[in-house]
């Protein structure tokens, strides 16, 4: 594979294309080869402990231009300049893997005895070996695609005649134009029986369209026996023909190993295309910032015992009730966990349109409840309980946005910190502008929608609840349809950070007013800047299982919905009707950290 170096001059070309939307810049800049090498760039970062956030971001910048539905192209872009930043990319990215994919998809074979011998002995003492060997692609190319893959079928257009609908199973060179230009180019293509020509990356029945060859080498590496080239797929054989008594005797004492000797492509026809099933159904990928970027500090973690949360914390009650403002901040800190800022992958290309596209963000180190915040302290600090299911250990219940941001100003101020709300009145409307935050300030707030999730996510891109997959043993959720209100505070296990109830119990405020999700990479995102209602997110006790996913979608941690946050029509009505009188909607509490 080719090494580019100066890497920050080819980026500083390519962030200029990608802010500005150059759409001139784009055929002559190979951003596919760009993606790759920053690819490799946080590889070997990784492997030599010298990671880079910039490489990530770098990375993340391309990767979301073209989850974007329209790479390289300005804002106000015409069908055919979103057409022909397509062709280019599916251009280079097939020459991109017609090049590099014998790299990258390499056969190997299991570590569990490697060779069986087979057959009879032949005259000489000649032997015939086999052994298990596998095939996959590699996850830089799984990647690549998929962003690659979910923006084109965001914009494709039935008009674009020479970009295949099917793409990738079907190459962007089928068509006679590009198939001419392949020729000359030197990419390779596989020609189907149904006429269909596919890039070099792709297989048929189960099985690539590579050829592999092994050596048997012994413990310094020196090769005995070369094998042929043999066609390879998922769990299939590799064979060694007519191996010398000698090496033979070797292999037999377990003296030798195995090594890939060469990879190449193969060209022809083929009689039908079968797409693998275990990439077909692979989940979604995402790179992910090594975890010692992003991770809470274990000893950050809140260590109190669950038997505290469900009842009240006497000596912060006292305190708020005699404004004592130092013993009110400094008991109150028990309650936060300090997460340190990172970057995360944001969103889901997978789920909810109004999730899509994920996309990378970075957020400041913050700190933020363990738990959703309780009935007693709500009434300790406002003097009110509007919750249906009373309980003092249960959290607090049928609260407003305008209710939750007032709390968060009256705490701070209890505390003699800076109120972080201003603006505030009873009918604070999502989008009317009249309340503003201010995150520099020390007091308490909600926390934004993308520190909610990052805090949720705890370091693992992976899940789809907070905490883990399994519903039952993280989320109050109504999964087994038996639930009939919520329970107290962190009655179930934690995140890996440890914050309870971030899925399931009640849905929980952010800071944030509710907008669409936009591509590319976001630093501190706050936000839209108008619009109805602010951002739920977390679920709730009333929320049961999907026939249709097999999920509690409403409890994952990238789903999200807008809600009115106003007291007055927060009071009379809820747009999701499982909410059942609002009795499913709290808060927890954020605090910046300097």
């Amino acid at each position: 594979m080719a090494i580019i170096t100066n890497t920050k001059k080819i980026f500083a070309v390519a962030f200029a294309f990608l802010s500005f939307g150059a759409h001139e810049l784009f055929c002559q800049e190979n951003f596919p080869l760009k993606m790759a090498v920053e690819y490799d760039n946080m590889q070997n970062g990784l492997e030599s402990g010298k990671f880079s956030s910039d490489w990530y971001y770098e990375y993340s910048v391309i990767q979301n231009a073209f989850t974007s539905g329209a790479p390289g192209t300005k804002e106000k872009n015409t069908s055919s300049q979103i057409h022909s930043s397509w062709v280019s990319v599916l251009k280079d990215f097939e020459q991109y893997w017609s090049k590099n994919c014998p790299m990258e998809n390499y056969a190997r074979y299991s570590a569990a005895g490697p060779l069986v011998r087979v057959g009879q002995e032949r005259p000489g003492g000649n032997v015939d070996y086999s052994m298990a060997v596998d095939w996959q692609p590699g996850k830089k190319f799984l990647y690549m695609k998929e962003a690659i893959e979910a923006g084109l079928k965001k914009s494709y257009n039935s008009s674009w005649r020479d970009v295949p609908e099917r793409w990738p199973s079907s190459s962007i060179y089928s068509s006679e134009e590009n198939y001419g230009n392949a020729k000359s180019s030197g990419v390779l293509l596989a020609l189907f029986g149904n006429g269909a020509r596919v890039a070099s990356y792709c297989y048929e029945s189960g099985r690539s369209l590579y050829y592999v060859s092994y050596d048997i080498v012994d413990a310094r590496g020196n090769i005995l026996f070369s094998g042929k080239p043999q066609r390879i797929g998922k769990n299939s054989k590799y064979v060694f023909y007519d191996v010398p008594e000698n090496v033979a005797a070797m292999v037999n004492q377990g003296k030798t190993s195995v090594s890939v000797s060469d990879l190449r492509l193969h060209f022809g026809e083929c009689n039908s295309l079968v797409q693998d099933s275990s990439v077909n159904n692979m989940q979604s990928v995402s790179i992910v910032p090594p975890k010692s970027l992003t991770r809470g500090r274990q000893d950050d973690a809140l260590m109190e015992s669950r038997g505290k949360f469900f009842s009240n914390n006497k000596v912060l009650v006292s305190a708020i009730y005699n404004s004592d403002s130092y013993t009110i901040e400094k008991e109150f800190a028990k309650y936060l966990v300090r997460i340190r800022g990172g970057i995360f992958t944001m969103g889901s290309n997978k789920f909810s349109d109004n999730e899509f596209p994920s996309h990378q963000v970075k957020v400041n180190s913050f700190e933020i409840m363990s738990i959703e915040v309780p009935q007693w302290l709500y009434e300790a600090v406002t003097g009110e309980n509007p919750s249906l299911q009373r309980g003092s250990g249960y959290p607090a219940e049928r609260i407003s946005w305008y209710k939750a941001v007032k709390f968060c100003n009256m705490l701070s101020e209890l505390a003699g910190l800076e109120p972080c709300y201003s603006g505030l009145n009873s009918d604070s409307l999502g989008g009317t502008g009249n309340v503003t935050v201010n995150l520099e300030a020390n007091g308490y707030r909600l926390p934004t929608e993308a520190e909610w999730e990052y805090a949720a996510r705890a370091g693992d891109e992976g899940v789809l609840y907070s905490g883990g997959n399994n519903i039952e043993r993280i989320a109050v959720a109504n999964a087994s349809r038996n639930r009939i209100s919520t329970q107290k505070a962190a009655s179930l296990a934690p995140n890996a950070w440890g914050i309870y109830d971030m899925s399931g119990n009640v849905w929980e405020w952010c800071s944030d007013i509710y907008g669409e999700y936009k591509a590319g990479f976001a630093d501190n995102p706050k936000g839209s800047s108008f619009g109805s209602g602010y951002v739920l997110k977390g679920g709730c006790w009333a929320n049961t299982m999907s026939r249709k996913t097999g999920n509690v979608d409403e409890c994952r941690i990238t789903y999200r919905r807008p809600e009115n946050g106003s007291d007055t029509a927060f009071s009379i009505f809820s747009k999701d009707p499982n909410d059942l009188g609002n009795d499913s909607i709290g808060f927890r509490v954020c605090r910046s950290v300097r």
